[in-house]
């Protein structure tokens, strides 16, 4: 762009990135976007013509670095690009325009939005069944368990400083050897091999309930991790 705004040249690419047959058609325009499209920050914030991460660099000097935006079209349909722009400044100390990188990022970006959907739906169908998650490293002997364990068990001190002696005082006392022994027995198996065990744990409350534990063993090189879901029964 130059000191007003303006397109002054462009390659094929960014072109068809932003619909157009041909680069020369983008020479001289004030804004890269077709007539019907708006531009959106990532949070959704739309942004004024003269504010987009170019304009901004080459009529301020501003430098932008990685912005990332949502050009909406009339349809709805969307694509995501990362920005950053450099101010171009001239012999004599003035702003002469800018020059912007543009990246397509629309596969990226999606698929990012499908795993935190997948996870958040996920979560509820948990939240839903009174089931939390855990995972256990029994050669560092340190495991954590989601936040909705703790409400559904009334625990407040499950923590990875306490390990798996800190579960066992859970506890039922006449269900511990039973646990120790699937807990060895996971250790002997090979990797993605799956097991299930009910006890009773005793909470915060004095309240003793059942609860069901799912898992598999999992082993990458010398790692060896448990993880699984635990629920009320």
């Amino acid at each position: 762009r130059g000191a007003d705004g303006r397109i002054l040249a462009c390659n094929e690419a960014a072109a068809k990135m932003f619909g157009y047959a041909q680069a020369s058609e983008l020479w001289g325009k004030l804004s890269a976007l077709q007539p019907g499209y708006r531009i959106e920050t990532e949070h959704g914030e739309p942004i004024a013509p003269g504010e987009t991460a170019s304009q901004r660099s080459a009529r301020r000097g501003d430098v932008i670095r990685g912005e990332l935006y949502r050009a909406v079209a009339p349809d709805g349909a969307a694509r995501w690009m990362r920005v950053s722009a450099q101010p171009v400044w001239k012999s004599d100390g003035s702003l002469g325009g800018s020059v912007t990188l543009y990246t397509d990022e629309t596969e990226r970006v999606a698929a990012r939005l499908a795993e935190q959907e997948s996870a958040t739906q996920l979560q509820m169908a948990l939240d839903a069944a009174r089931m939390g998650t855990w995972q256990y490293d029994p050669v560092n002997d340190v495991g954590n368990w989601s936040p909705k364990l703790d409400q559904a068990f009334l625990f407040g001190d499950i923590g990875e400083s306490r390990g798996w002696q800190g579960y066992l005082e859970r506890m039922h006392p006449e269900d511990r050897a039973g646990a120790n022994l699937v807990l060895q027995s996971m250790l002997a198996r090979a990797d993605g091999e799956e097991f299930e065990h009910e006890h009773r744990l005793v909470g915060d409350d004095g309240v003793t309930r059942w609860a069901r534990i799912r898992g598999r063993i999992e082993r990458g090189g010398t790692r060896v991790r448990m993880r699984g879901t635990a629920m009320d029964v």
